[in-house]
């Protein structure tokens, strides 16, 4: 007796079925599931890169990571562990156009020691993998010639710091270091919107000037931010940089870049010596000829209390607390070895009669005598003649004291 076999028909339906869900839970895995990640951090780790989260000890200094979304932050850790290294590309997660903009500038805008980057980027896709693509102003070799200069140089000026200094103190003699060692400069020498190009050229523009601030203050455990916008004087509107400080757990404006003006050489004067009309400003204050790209950037900036004028006794409210305020300061400025005074004054009419009074009437040469009794001999000054300059819309009077 012979048994008979019965073959199964496959039915073709449930082939193509099959690769339909297949097909579907890939697209789906690709959609939901962080696959462009999980290949942009094996290409990190095919490298010989460790991509982790920004430490938590870093985030005080990373104003604008901390303002990107997750997808923009994993991306700003996979470029921020590489691009030391100055890649071609850099594997990332799936990122907008306007997503890879805020990316860049953020790591730009956080990590002043990364002056080696360009101003333009690519993002690009092959496949599966998505590149992010930097452009560089400098070639490793020459980037590492210019960083030894930079930290050389930052060591040497942390070293002059008084030893226990507050961060208030901090900020100060950064601000007034940066203008008493570098000269304002336009010039499109890419150095001069670095760190080297202020601390080793001395030649700086606002956003030289405000980087090397971030980058020193965070040597010294001094929170800040780079902040853009406009700056508006009385001849023209320009793109400008400066900083935004943490000090005693308040944010404050520092413009070190307008803090540092030169006066006309050919008088004798000192002209190295740094203003303060721009140091710890409150936005109300600093919105008269400073506007940021965004109000979120100053937004906490609404304090005025560690002014440099009221925290040093500058600040008058009369003539007569003007003349106060010069007796008591001048002869310890002159015997510092320093050649200017400012004052600020918190109302027109005080700062109208104190003009009249001081520079009109002749008053600050009686003042001037009566502080150099008081001064060194090696650091007396004219009593018959000075420099001075006004500034209407901050209303302050500064002196410039001649040999």
């Amino acid at each position: 007796m012979s048994k008979q076999k019965t073959k199964k028909r496959r039915h073709p339906f449930l082939f193509f079925y099959t690769l339909f869900v297949i097909a579907v839970a890939l697209t789906a895995a690709w959609f939901f599931l962080p696959i462009d990640s999980f290949i942009a951090r094996h290409d990190a780790e095919r490298k010989g890169y460790t991509v982790s989260s920004t430490p938590a000890a870093e985030l005080d200094y990373k104003y604008y990571y901390n303002h990107l979304n997750e997808t923009e932050q994993e991306a700003y850790n996979f470029i921020c562990s590489q691009l030391p290294d100055f890649p071609e590309r850099i594997a990332v997660p799936n990122l907008t156009s306007e997503e890879v903009q805020e990316v860049y500038m953020a790591v730009s805008y956080d990590n002043p020691e990364f002056f080696f980057l360009g101003n333009t980027c690519q993002y690009m896709r092959f496949g599966a993998v998505f590149y992010f693509e930097p452009s560089y102003n400098l070639t490793p070799e020459e980037y590492a010639a210019q960083w030894a200069g930079v930290e050389a140089e930052a060591n040497r000026i942390i070293a002059n710091l008084s030893a226990g200094a507050s961060d208030y103190e901090k900020e100060l003699y950064i601000h007034d270091t940066l203008g008493e060692l570098s000269d304002y400069e336009t010039e499109t020498e890419p150095s001069v919107y670095t760190p080297y190009g202020l601390l080793v050229n001395h030649k700086a523009n606002c956003e030289g000037y405000s980087r090397t601030m971030q980058y020193l203050l965070k040597r010294l455990g001094v929170v800040s931010r780079v902040v853009s916008g406009i700056g508006s004087s009385l001849v023209e509107t320009e793109n400008h940089m400066w900083n935004v400080v943490t000090v005693s757990g308040k944010e404050y404006n520092v413009d070190a870049t307008w803090d540092d003006y030169i006066i006309d050489s050919s008088t004798g004067a000192t002209s190295n010596e740094p203003s303060h009309v721009y140091f710890n400003l409150s936005k109300d204050e600093m919105s008269a000829d400073h506007v940021p790209d965004e109000e979120a950037l100053w937004e906490q900036c609404v304090h005025d209390d560690l002014g440099y004028f009221a925290w040093n006794g500058l600040l008058c409210d009369s003539y007569e607390s003007a003349q106060t305020a010069i007796t008591r300061n001048l002869p310890s400025i002159l015997n510092a070895g320093k050649r200017s005074m400012e004052l600020k004054f918190t109302n027109q009419q005080a700062f109208r009669e104190a003009t009249v009074q001081l520079v009109d009437n002749d008053r600050i040469y009686y003042l001037l005598s009566s502080a150099n009794v008081l001064v060194k001999p090696g650091n007396k000054v004219s009593t018959t003649k000075l420099q001075y300059n006004t500034d209407d819309t901050h209303l302050t009077i500064r002196f410039f004291f001649l040999k």
